[in-house]
C-alpha cells in the first residue's frame, strides 16, 4: 500500500511539473513575440508618454533652463507696462509715442519703471543765436512750442519768432534806439538830438520806415528848426546850429 501511494504521489508531481512547464511556454511565447516587435512585455511602447505629461521631459528641461538664465541685454519688442516683471540688464528702453516724442522704461528691482517722457529735442530760445536765427517759414518740426524774441540790432533788427512745433513764424522790426540817458525810441520811431551846450533828445515817428527807407534827413520830414542843420548820427537825426553861440 505504501508503494502504491508513493507511485501515485510521483505521478501527481510529474503532472503538475508538466502543467507548469506548459503554462510557462504559453506565457513566455507571446512575450518573446512582443519583444521582437519592440513592445515591452506587459508595458507601453518606448516613445509613448507616461501619465501626467511624464513623456514631455525634454520640453520641461528647456523651460527650466530659460527660467534660470541670467538677465537679457535686449529691450522687449513691445512697450512694457508700468510695474510689470522684468529681467533686463541694459540701460533704458525707449519706445516712440509719435514722430516727435518717446517714452522710456528702466528695469529696477525686477519691475519696469517708466521714466520722464521726452518731447522733441528740448530746444529753447537760447538754442538759436545770430547769424543762425530762424526765418519766417523755416521748419521747426519737433522743436516744441517756442515764443522767442531776438535782438539782432547789428543785423536783422528785433525778431519775434514763434514755433508751433512745425513751422517758424517770424516778424522783424527795427531795434529800439537809445535816445538820451535812460530812454529809447520805439521800433517805429527815430531819435532827434538837438545838439548844443545842453543837448535835448526827442522821439518822433520814423517817416522813413513808412516808405521802406533807411533813416535820412530827406525822408524824415522837418525834424530840425530852420536855423539848424540836419545830419544822421548812428541811426539818429542830429540837429545842430552852426551859427548859434
Amino acid at each position: 500500500m505504501l508503494l502504491i501511494a508513493a507511485r501515485a504521489t510521483l505521478t501527481v508531481v510529474a503532472g503538475r511539473q508538466m502543467i507548469g512547464s506548459t503554462m510557462r511556454r504559453l506565457l513566455i511565447g507571446p512575450c518573446l513575440l512582443a519583444l521582437a516587435s519592440s513592445v515591452a512585455c506587459g508595458g507601453k511602447s518606448e516613445g509613448e508618454p507616461g501619465p501626467s505629461g511624464a513623456g514631455a521631459g525634454a520640453g520641461g528641461g528647456s523651460g527650466a533652463s530659460a527660467t534660470a538664465a541670467g538677465p537679457t541685454g535686449e529691450c522687449p519688442a513691445e512697450r512694457p507696462s508700468q510695474g510689470a516683471a522684468c529681467n533686463f540688464s541694459g540701460g533704458q528702453c525707449n519706445y516712440a509715442v509719435d514722430k516727435c516724442s518717446s517714452v522710456g522704461f528702466q528695469c529696477e528691482s525686477g519691475v519696469w519703471s517708466q521714466v520722464i517722457q521726452g518731447d522733441g529735442a528740448s530746444y529753447d530760445c537760447n538754442s538759436f543765436q545770430a547769424p543762425n536765427l530762424p526765418n519766417d517759414g523755416d521748419s521747426c518740426e519737433c522743436f516744441g512750442q517756442l515764443n522767442c524774441t531776438f535782438d539782432d540790432c547789428a543785423g536783422r533788427g528785433e525778431l519775434h519768432a514763434t514755433c508751433d512745433n512745425t513751422t517758424w513764424h517770424v516778424a522783424e522790426s527795427a531795434c529800439p534806439v537809445v535816445c538820451g540817458a535812460g530812454s529809447s525810441c520805439g521800433s517805429r520811431e527815430v531819435c532827434v538830438i538837438h545838439v548844443g551846450l545842453a543837448p535835448t533828445f526827442t522821439c518822433i515817428p520814423n517817416q522813413c520806415s513808412m516808405v521802406s527807407e533807411p533813416v535820412a534827413c530827406a525822408c524824415a520830414g522837418s525834424p530840425c528848426a530852420k536855423s539848424e542843420v540836419c545830419s544822421v548820427d548812428s541811426g539818429a537825426l542830429a540837429c545842430s546850429c552852426p551859427t548859434c553861440v
